[in-house]
C-alpha cells in the first residue's frame, strides 16, 4: 500500500507530475478531475472535491492518503500457439464431459418423472 502525504500530492498537482488517478481518504474513494485539478469522490450522491472543501484549514496537509493503483493487465500475445491448442482441446474435452455428466443426470429425472 502506497501513501503519500496530501501536501505532497498537492505538490504533484501544482507541478502536474504523476499524479495518481485514484486515491482513498477517511475510508472515501477519490478520483482525479483534471478540469478542476481536485479529487472527486464519487461514492457520494453530491459531487464533492477533497482540496476545495478542505481549504479553509491547513490541519489535513500532513495528512496521508493511500495511492491507488491500476492493477489491470492488457492482453497478451499468445506465444505458441501449439500450447494454446492443446489448452483448448483439454478445456473441450472438460467441457464434453459436463455436458454427458448433465444430460446423464437430465435423463434420469425424465426417466423418473415418466414412471421408468
Amino acid at each position: 500500500m502506497k501513501t503519500i502525504k496530501i501536501i505532497d500530492l498537492l505538490v504533484r498537482i501544482a507541478n502536474e507530475n504523476e499524479i495518481p488517478e485514484k486515491i482513498k481518504y477517511k475510508d472515501y474513494i477519490y478520483w482525479y478531475d483534471k478540469n478542476w485539478k481536485d479529487y472527486k469522490n464519487a461514492q457520494v450522491e453530491f459531487t464533492s472535491y477533497l482540496i476545495s472543501c478542505k481549504y479553509h484549514t491547513t490541519d489535513f496537509l500532513n495528512e496521508e492518503v493511500e495511492i491507488i493503483e491500476d492493477t489491470s493487465k492488457k492482453i497478451e500475445y499468445f506465444d505458441d500457439y501449439k500450447i494454446n491448442a492443446r489448452c483448448f482441446d483439454e478445456l473441450v474435452k472438460s467441457i464434453n464431459l459436463y455436458i454427458e455428466l448433465n444430460t446423464n443426470k437430465i435423463n434420469e429425472i425424465i426417466d423418473k418423472v415418466n414412471g421408468e
